[in-house]
């Protein structure tokens, strides 16, 4: 009992010290969000808003050919941090993948008169990518504080730079351009450097992480099945905004458009919980410790559902006060923030339970369900569009990502009643709220409130009960 109580208390404390890296980075970049939304919007006309999240999203997709394939199998697969032959085979085809995605960028926006728009996908591609892969480095090594100022650093360079352009009266396009290449140049400073053990043989990093040149180590085959996936999951994302702008017009998917910004300060709070559990998810499974594995996993879908039911009980109160505050009265619809919001918390379900077929190296299993579900998310979101505009392309999207969670959950292990509750009380709120529309937000509060108690004191529960029984869940140590 004692030596299990140590381990316990030693797991915490790094687990702590983790926590604290990864919240401090999370914060901030919540910070930096929340004030470049209300900045941004108040910046640009009513119009051209949209363009920003629309080149936001669009970069997103593009990085996800051109570079994820090689992000993502030195994610699953880093080696040890003395011996960085894995981050340097990453870094290599990141090169490629971004080089050749630029140019067909500028060659495809030269060609359709969209040159402005292309370069500004190009930049911030750039920058994402760059900064993505170097603190996702650090991150995946253990390194929780070179994370925090690799992300941070490149961040907020983006940030200042996108408002002080904007601020200058550049284009909207440009603007976005310039901060991601000012960001991609701020993050090669910050990323980890070669050094003279970078030729040994990797070694086994802490936790059992067993690295052998058959099985623990990263090629494009296990990328191109993993950003496939991801492109899955991107395009459900990105579908309402992008679909709907292309159909209406931006001067009608202004309020689309800052409903997406807003949900996305939502997923940056999930994005703490998830950035923090997989690296250590990950060491654990391939230690054998699958059943820890999925306690936590289980954890993380519950956390996902209390998160997204706090999110809308504050969003509502006074009467949406907080959007009203922060968002021009034009850009203020809480029909559309709800059910954004529902939407980014279906996405984090699918993605914990997709963890666990990416554990068994099921890549072909996430692929497959990430493109099935994807196309019928855009199905739901183009019919939507065209019968209920921005509302119906809203609406399709919450369907979509309700589909693409069960999914996941599917074969998982993570499929029970409490996983199936989180997914339909969150697709019930997303469509809920569009269908009732916005007769009283303070009454949505009201019953959001009930849910999000009852989520937060199930969590609580579960926790004490596994610390009771000395189940200490794995995500402590570091790589």
């Amino acid at each position: 009992m004692t030596t299990a109580r140590a381990r316990r208390t030693s797991s915490l404390g790094a687990l702590l010290v983790a926590g604290g890296a990864v919240a401090t980075a999370r914060a901030t970049s919540l910070v930096l969000a929340a004030v470049q939304i209300p900045l941004v919007a108040r910046l640009l006309p009513a119009d051209e808003f949209s363009v920003v999240p629309a080149s936001v999203q669009l970069a997103g997709l593009v990085g996800l050919f051109v570079a994820d394939p090689a992000v993502l199998a030195f994610q699953r697969h880093p080696g040890a941090v003395d011996a960085r032959r894995h981050y340097r085979w990453a870094v290599r085809w990141t090169i490629l993948g971004l080089t050749v995605g630029a140019v067909a960028l500028v060659g495809a926006g030269a060609t359709s008169g969209l040159l402005e728009l292309a370069v500004g996908v190009a930049g911030w591609t750039l920058g994402v990518t760059v900064n993505r892969l170097s603190a996702v480095a650090w991150l995946m090594w253990g390194r929780e504080w070179r994370y925090t100022a690799a992300l941070l650093a490149s961040t907020a360079t983006r940030t200042v730079v996108l408002l002080g352009t904007l601020v200058a009266g550049w284009s909207a396009p440009l603007a976005v351009a310039t901060a991601g290449v000012a960001s991609a140049v701020v993050a090669i400073v910050a990323a980890p450097r070669r050094r003279s053990a970078d030729d040994a043989e990797p070694s086994a990093p802490a936790g059992g992480d067993d690295v052998t040149p058959d099985v623990h180590r990263p090629t494009l085959r296990l990328g191109a099945g993993l950003a496939v996936g991801q492109l899955g999951i991107q395009v459900q994302s990105v579908a309402p905004l992008l679909v709907a702008t292309a159909l209406l017009g931006t001067a009608a998917t202004g309020a689309l458009g800052a409903a997406t910004q807003v949900a996305a300060l939502v997923a940056a709070c999930l994005n703490l919980g998830t950035t923090l559990a997989y690296p250590r998810l990950r060491r654990t499974w391939d230690s054998g410790g699958a059943g820890a594995v999925l306690t936590v996993a289980r954890l993380l879908v519950g956390g996902c559902f209390a998160v997204g039911a706090w999110a809308v009980v504050t969003l509502c109160l006074g009467d949406l006060a907080l959007l009203r505050w922060a968002l021009p009265s034009g850009l203020v619809d809480g029909r559309l923030v709800v059910a954004v919001t529902a939407g980014v918390c279906l996405s984090s379900i699918g993605l914990v339970s997709s963890w666990l077929h990416q554990f068994r190296l099921h890549t072909a299993l996430i692929a497959r369900r990430s493109l099935l579900t994807a196309g019928v998310a855009v199905g739901l979101v183009l019919a939507g569009t065209l019968v209920g505009g921005v509302t119906g392309a809203t609406a399709g999207a919450v369907v979509g990502l309700s589909v693409y969670a069960t999914s996941m959950l599917v074969g998982s292990g993570l499929l029970g009643p409490g996983s199936l509750a989180s997914v339909v009380g969150l697709t019930a709120t997303g469509l809920g709220v569009i269908v009732a529309g916005d007769e009283s937000w303070t009454l949505v509060a009201t019953v959001a409130a009930p849910l999000a108690l009852g989520a937060t004191a199930r969590l609580v529960l579960q926790v004490r009960r596994l610390a009771s029984r000395d189940v200490v869940p794995p995500l402590g140590g570091t790589a």
